[in-house]
């Protein structure tokens, strides 16, 4: 591992101590987790753009430039933590019960709306399905799926 690594995993473990690690991480959908990344780049070109001052001096521009390289250790480091979330998610939804096994084939779905799921049979296996927990009915929305098509949600 080089350096660069070795600060990431350290960063990573820094997280971890400050948020509590997967049972903290596992319930943050995708659309949220692209916020945390959002949020540190906006920090990483915020300290980039002050590196393009022309009358900055040597000691600032040492500052800048690290607090520069620390946010992209940090955008590293949420990016990993997204993905390692995503891989729990996506292991534990393979040791599923037969009943999320139906809803992966298509043969039952979920109706979304009135504040209540309801799994139904659906008629075929083209049933649209999301991973269970990560997405809501504003994802939906955004992809003009009507709330009543049967999916996880």
């Amino acid at each position: 591992m080089n350096k660069i690594h070795v600060e990431i995993k350290a960063e990573r473990l820094r997280q971890d101590a400050e948020w509590g690690g997967s049972t903290h991480d596992d319930v943050h959908e995708p659309e949220k987790w692209c916020g945390f990344l959002r949020h540190q780049l906006r920090l990483a070109d915020r300290a980039a753009c002050s590196l393009a001052t022309d009358e900055i001096t040597g000691g600032e521009e040492q500052a800048l430039i690290d607090g520069y390289r620390e946010r992209l250790i940090k955008v590293a480091a949420v990016a990993i933590a997204a993905i390692e979330s995503l891989e729990r998610i996506m292991q534990k939804r393979t040791g599923s019960s037969d009943k999320e096994a139906e809803f992966a084939n298509g043969r039952l779905g979920v109706r979304i709306g009135g504040g209540k799921n309801e799994a139904i049979p659906t008629e075929n296996s083209s049933s649209i399905f999301a991973i269970p927990g990560l997405c809501r009915d504003n994802c939906d929305r955004r992809a003009n799926i009507p709330a009543s098509i049967y999916h996880f949600s």
